[in-house]
């Protein structure tokens, strides 16, 4: 009689390439094996591909569900993208650099692009609840050597840099009666973060996310503050970024 693990391992070869031996899979009446087996087959693959719609809902609005749908299916059937089995939601993490090779949608170069917006939104909200820094301590880590500060970002705040003007094909999803825009390479600079657990998506200026990564990265506050060019509002930019650092409960703790 064949092992618990023989058995999955089994399931499992059959599923993806129909390798697997399926002499413990019994006939049931008319029903074959391989039609029983076919059932379970189904029902993986749909929950791949809902999987990914819950990830993925710009992208299946961007192309048409029923594209979508393909891609999909064709992302599935690659055991390689099964990156976690005991965890569904990290199914999706390839699914963008999948979208570039793919024949029928390689020409939207965007796509991808926006796609990772969407995976990471994902992950901003499967991020552990990690509770943001006070004012009384922030006030109190600054006090000495505010420039020697490191900052400690709250799990959920993400970054991603892009040369696609991902902001107007947001836009074009959140207002779909908007005229027909020009979607063109002009940088992008995005900061994904969750306030009051609800996502949110930041597109900001050069400067400001240059800075909010390089805090990101472990540099010093007075490091990080040198991608801000000098200039007459120097202080006013100072006071916008450390403004967003506690609207958007980025930081969960300073030190020296």
């Amino acid at each position: 009689m064949p092992s618990l693990e023989m058995i999955q391992e089994s399931l499992l070869k059959s599923i993806f390439g129909g390798l697997g031996k399926l002499d413990f899979i019994k006939a049931n009446g008319s029903i074959t094996a391989k039609q029983r087996l076919g059932v379970h087959q189904d029902t993986i693959f749909e929950n791949f591909v809902t999987a990914l719609e819950i990830t993925y809902p710009g992208v299946w609005r961007l192309i048409g569900s029923d594209c979508a749908r393909g891609v999909a299916l064709a992302y599935g059937h690659e055991f390689a993208n099964l990156t976690d089995r005991a965890n569904i939601s990290g199914f999706g993490k390839s699914f963008p650099d999948f979208l570039e090779k793919f024949p029928s949608i390689k020409h939207l170069d965007y796509l991808p692009d926006y796609a990772k917006i969407e995976w990471l939104r994902s992950r901003s909200y499967e991020a552990i609840n990690q509770k943001a820094i006070s004012t009384e301590k922030f006030n109190e880590s600054m006090s000495s050597d505010p420039e020697a500060v490191i900052f400690e970002f709250n799990r959920s705040v993400f970054f991603l840099r892009s040369s696609w003007a991902l902001a107007k094909i947001q836009c074009l999803l959140d207002e779909p009666d908007s005229e027909k825009i020009d979607i063109s390479h002009k940088e992008c600079f995005v900061l994904i973060c969750r306030v009051h657990g609800r996502i949110e998506t930041l597109f900001l200026e050069k400067e400001q996310w240059l800075v909010l990564f390089a805090l990101k990265n472990g540099i010093t506050l007075g490091q990080a503050l040198e991608q801000i060019s000098v200039g007459d509002d120097i202080e006013t930019k100072i006071s916008t970024i450390i403004r967003l650092l506690f609207v958007k409960e980025m930081i969960v703790k300073l030190t020296l």
